[in-house]
């Protein structure tokens, strides 16, 4: 039979194809903008080569997304924050990663598990965390902030259910 962490693995896989329906048919209908910018979802190898260049696996409900759309320019989750490419994914954990250990920062500001999916242009970001797929919050000028924010995060314990909640 299937293990419980793989039954909760295609819950959320389902949860997020449901909601990217959602979304695209709404703003296929209101916002066609928004819906003509939303990119073709990443290949296998596109997220196999993310993975590598992260050093973690992506949490089953982020992959998924992924390979729906590989980011959107003009497509905003809650808060404005844009869902990123997986190019600017790695591009950005890199840079935070590179900030923690140049500056000496160590886990207490950014953990190197903690994958940016969406940013608001004032380097803060929407982040999953690789080892429990919670979504959460990090602000670059408040270390180590992983806490779910009560306007944002509170009933959103992954990346799908923040989809969820978007759709």
């Amino acid at each position: 039979g299937l293990s419980p962490a793989s039954i909760c693995e295609s819950d959320a896989v389902t949860g997020v194809s449901e909601s990217w329906t959602r979304i695209e048919q709404w703003l296929a209908e209101h916002a066609r903008r928004s819906f003509d910018a939303l990119r073709p979802g990443a290949t296998a190898t596109a997220i196999a080569d993310a993975e590598r260049a992260l050093g973690v696996r992506l949490p089953a409900d982020v992959a998924e997304s992924a390979r729906r759309h590989d980011g959107g320019e003009d497509f905003l989750l809650p808060g404005g924050y844009g869902l990123m490419p997986l190019a600017a994914v790695i591009a950005r954990w890199a840079e935070l990663d590179g900030v923690r250990v140049r500056e000496g920062f160590g886990d207490a500001w950014f953990q190197p598990g903690w994958i940016p999916l969406a940013d608001n242009g004032a380097a803060d970001f929407i982040v999953a965390d690789s080892a429990t797929g919670r979504a959460g919050m990090f602000v670059h000028d408040d270390p180590g902030l992983f806490e779910p924010e009560p306007a944002l995060f509170d009933d959103f314990p992954s990346f799908a259910a923040l989809l969820g909640a978007t759709a």
